[in-house]
């Protein structure tokens, strides 16, 4: 079983490396993730940042990732981007999978879900948590919330290591 789940994980990571237009579609995705992670950090001075002028999206994304720096290290930075990384791969892989076997796959495939809403707010400080109402939550997490970002990835992980290489039909043999 073992054998399969890393069978699996290098097929996902195989198959958004492959083609060049996934590789790209990671990458926006992975960059896309990481701003919103970030953005989500510290929401009202994002919307206020932004609601003056889209142009200060590069000062509050820097101010952001320092601010995130301060807070949780260099360990809390760098879950952060491999988060981010691991997310677009997960994204295309979800995509990919719903594209190749169709609708009635959603449901499985949806179990992506959790692991970004997990990593997620943990990633964001008291974005998201703020944003559900829950702003002296994050004040319980350990770590500065590095634990719940290395969860998050455990999640993603385990999500590639089911889903595989989504246009290979994973029937077990008998």
């Amino acid at each position: 079983m073992l054998e399969t789940r890393k069978q699996n994980l290098g097929d996902s990571i195989r198959f958004v490396l492959e083609d060049y237009r996934r590789m790209v579609g990671v990458v926006f995705l992975s960059a896309l993730s990481f701003i919103l992670l970030i953005l989500s950090s510290f929401p009202s001075y994002a919307a206020q940042m932004l609601g003056d002028s889209i142009f200060f999206l590069g000062e509050v994304v820097s101010a952001l990732t320092v601010n995130m720096y301060m807070s949780s290290g260099v360990l809390g930075v760098a879950l952060t981007a491999v988060y981010s990384i691991l997310t677009g791969a997960g994204l295309m892989v979800f995509y990919s999978s719903v594209r190749a076997k169709g609708l009635d796959n959603l449901l499985r495939a949806g179990s992506f879900a959790p692991a970004v809403l997990v990593g997620g707010c943990a990633s964001c400080g008291a974005g998201i948590l703020g944003l559900m109402g829950f702003m002296g939550a994050v004040s319980f997490f350990p770590f500065e919330g590095n634990l719940v970002r290395l969860a998050g990835l455990l999640l993603i992980v385990y999500y590639l290591s089911e889903e595989g290489d989504p246009e290979v039909c994973n029937l077990p043999s008998r």
